[in-house]
């Protein structure tokens, strides 16, 4: 989990380890018996069955670590090389990150 960017759960054990590790937590409920996750801003609660909301929550987290990549990129291009290296483009063009999983949920 350490190695993740976001985690999608329902347990309050990985609200925690996700809190601690500093990886997004979106818990798929109404409640939370963790409201610290929440107060410390690493957790948000989202209706199971709210296809458009998780999908809203996960395109929002997402946007928000391009956003933070985007801020460091420098004249130099040094996040070309890092995302080079890393296998991914630097810069996402094209449908939304889970316009997938939407059309799925719609089926």
């Amino acid at each position: 989990m350490g190695a993740a960017r976001l985690t999608l759960a329902d347990s309050g054990g990985v609200q925690e380890e996700s809190t601690v590790l500093g990886v997004r937590c979106l818990t798929l409920r109404t409640t939370t018996e963790r409201p610290v996750t929440i107060a410390e801003g690493a957790n948000r609660l989202v209706e199971l069955y709210d296809a458009a909301g998780i999908v809203g929550a996960v395109n929002a987290v997402l946007a928000a670590l391009v956003a933070g990549a985007d801020a460091v990129v420098s004249a130099g291009g040094s996040m070309n090389r890092e995302a080079a290296v890393l296998g991914t483009p630097a810069r996402r063009r094209g449908p939304r990150p889970c316009e997938r999983l939407l059309a799925v949920a719609r089926r």
